[in-house]
């Protein structure tokens, strides 16, 4: 089990954790993120990702 304490208000952390621009700071898989919809987030958007993981590229969208 891992454990991290963040010194900052839940409310600020779930901003933080649930916006895609950020993915690549906090998921070290996460290559590149790309935007297939306007921002800001919301119900129907799309978002493409690239990771590696196991030595291969995955390429992903989320739909939102």
């Amino acid at each position: 089990m891992t454990e991290v304490e963040i010194a900052c208000a839940r409310d600020q952390v779930a901003s933080y954790a649930a916006d895609p621009d950020h993915a690549t700071a906090w998921y070290a898989n996460i290559e590149s993120v790309e935007w297939q919809t306007d921002k800001p987030l919301a119900v129907g958007s799309l978002v493409a990702l690239v990771a590696r993981f196991l030595g291969r590229r995955l390429a992903y969208t989320y739909a939102i």
